[in-house]
């Protein structure tokens, strides 16, 4: 919401659906990263869209941003980290 993201978008991912409301810029950042999650890799027009709007380095920071979270992400679920207090998870 701060960085200027439609809550509806935001809603929607939590849901897991994919938001109806993304602008073109997000829709290219956001099929590159489900893409990347879903099936470990990305198509070359996938490639080429977010290449086109985020530059070879853009491109880099947004693969190792993935995996850092996804990394994050399963070290936490190991460890059964709770979330804390007055807090509820971002996705069940």
């Amino acid at each position: 919401l701060e960085a200027g993201l439609d809550e509806k978008v935001i809603e929607d991912i939590a849901a897991r659906r994919r938001p109806s409301q993304l602008k073109p810029d997000e829709s290219v950042i956001y099929h590159f990263c489900t893409e990347l999650q879903d099936t470990k890799r990305v198509s070359e027009s996938t490639y080429r869209d977010a290449l086109e709007l985020l530059g070879e380095q853009g491109v880099v920071e947004l693969t190792v941003l993935n995996g850092y979270f996804t990394a994050v992400a399963m070290t936490l679920n190991v460890f059964e980290v709770e979330v804390p207090d007055k807090s509820k998870p971002l996705l069940d």
